[in-house]
């Protein structure tokens, strides 16, 4: 099910093709949103929405909440929670040297070293920690808040470093394919 609209904020209404990506609340965030004001209550806030026109929201909706709504998401930082809506990207390419020295000469600064591929999404660019293939795969089983039936039957994701004979066919493994 695809979704056009995310109901945050108790009612506002936003359009997902204009989503980059979201993520949960970081304690830096929480910080930051503290020091804006003493009578902002920061913990009240779960995810951060960041938009193609590089504005952001900070939102009591969990990232369950809003993917409850519908919305079809990509884990692109497995580590961080970070994920983009799945009918939102266009393309993935995995990083290279070059990308890296063309990204060092244009804002100063190194990029971080678990940066792997870029994926263009319709609200504009972003990173990833995982490899373009990955983010791809995950285009076909993206995540979706689960009910606890749900979960239980939701197979997990094999690990990358995970043995391949695990993975094989029954025909592969007797050599009868």
């Amino acid at each position: 099910m695809s979704v056009e609209y995310l109901s945050i904020n108790g009612g506002e209404l936003v359009p997902v093709r204009t989503v980059k990506k979201i993520g949960p609340v970081t304690d830096e965030d929480r910080e930051s949103l503290s020091a804006l004001n003493s009578r902002i209550d920061a913990d009240r806030f779960h995810s951060r929405i960041d938009y193609a026109d590089k504005t952001k929201n900070y939102v009591p909706e969990s990232i369950d909440d809003l993917a409850a709504q519908g919305l079809a998401l990509v884990t692109i930082d497995d580590e961080n929670g970070v994920a983009v809506p799945a009918d939102n990207i266009k393309k993935a390419k995995n990083l290279t040297d070059e990308d890296r020295a063309r990204f060092e000469a244009s804002t100063g600064k190194p990029m971080r070293a678990d940066y792997l591929a870029r994926i263009e999404t319709r609200a504009g660019a972003v990173l990833a920690t995982l490899r373009a293939d990955m983010v791809m795969k995950r285009m076909s089983q993206p995540y979706r808040a689960a009910t606890g039936a749900q979960a239980a039957e939701t197979p997990a994701e094999p690990s990358e470093d995970a043995d391949p004979a695990a993975y094989r066919s029954a025909a592969e493994a007797y050599d009868i394919g």
